[in-house]
């Protein structure tokens, strides 16, 4: 069986610090920042229905609240896994924070 060399291991602290990190600047900082731009561009709208409404009603910051609602309650679940199931919920918010960041930046792009 293979093995991920001791420093990549997903019972490193510093692979889960590191994760958190990446999810906190593309899940939370990046995609709010993107899609605050995106939506005051013209011609640029959110495509996620739910989350239009709540930016429609309440303003971007809706949508931050959300995501920091989103990302308190996975820490909390993220504190009660192990070490190699636990990973996974970091890992799996930056990699999805950094799909959205780049595909608004794309539209951004585009758009101006």
């Amino acid at each position: 069986m293979l093995r991920w060399p001791t420093a990549l291991s997903a019972a490193n602290p510093a692979v889960h610090r590191w994760a958190w990190v990446l999810t906190l600047c593309f899940f939370l900082v990046g995609d709010v920042i993107t899609t605050a731009i995106g939506i005051s561009t013209t011609g640029v709208t959110e495509v996620n229905a739910f989350l239009a409404t709540q930016i429609a009603s309440h303003g971007v910051g809706a949508m931050l609240l959300l995501k920091v609602v989103l990302l308190s309650g996975s820490y909390l679940v993220w504190r009660a896994l192990p070490d190699e199931q636990a990973i996974a919920i970091p890992v799996g918010f930056a990699i999805v924070g950094v799909g959205v960041t780049g595909w608004n930046l794309v539209v951004v792009g585009i758009s101006l």
